[in-house]
């Protein structure tokens, strides 16, 4: 090709945009990147769309009015905490590295799924807490066996303690000093009830 018909052609390819553009050329720069920003909104809607938290509280709301042994109300609590605690996450981690994911199509329903998930998880984490320090201001219990009266523990106290430490309070370590306490007493009860001797 003569070298005045190639500047020409090159002349007009940049004037009009149309080689880059071309169909048979596929898609341009800009192209590219919207085509792999709306790939990766997609992905990332994808990976929350089954966040849902309706279920979680329903089932807190159950926990409330359910009759449960302290151990199994316990148990529930830790379950519902550790489990809207995170989808919550997940969601605000979600919305956090994708913006769109608030403002596309599905926009308003992920936005009041989030609204619906920090508030279950707000509510879950109220009442574990509070549970939580009723159970630890009052660890153990006063229980008659035979003609004596001992102190047992009010639940399993590993059990508190282990939620305790999936609560992880600021005032963590002066929650499990009260369990350290309430054990020292119920193993000072124990020696005396073997030893036969009577607890002043």
């Amino acid at each position: 090709m003569r070298p005045s018909l190639k500047l020409a052609l090159l002349s007009a390819c940049a004037a009009t945009a149309g080689c880059a553009s071309h169909s048979a050329y596929g898609l341009d720069s800009d192209d590219r990147l919207e085509a792999t920003f709306s790939e990766r909104a997609s992905g990332q809607g994808a990976d929350v769309a089954g966040v849902k938290c309706d279920a979680l509280s329903r089932k807190f709301k159950a926990s409330r009015i359910e009759e449960r042994t302290e151990a199994e109300r316990l148990k529930v609590l830790v379950e519902l905490f550790e489990k809207s605690r995170e989808n919550t996450n997940a969601l605000d981690d979600a919305a956090a590295k994708n913006p769109d994911l608030l403002y596309g199509s599905e926009g308003d329903a992920v936005k009041a799924n989030l609204a619906e998930c920090r508030a279950t998880y707000a509510d879950v984490r109220s009442d574990f807490d509070r549970f939580i320090r009723d159970l630890t201001e009052l660890p153990v219990i006063q229980e008659l066996q035979g003609r004596e009266m001992v102190t047992v523990p009010r639940l399993d106290l590993k059990l508190l303690r282990s939620a305790i430490a999936t609560l992880d309070p600021d005032d963590k370590d002066m929650l499990l000093g009260k369990l350290d306490m309430a054990e020292k007493r119920v193993g000072e009860s124990e020696r005396i009830g073997r030893g036969g001797g009577r607890r002043r």
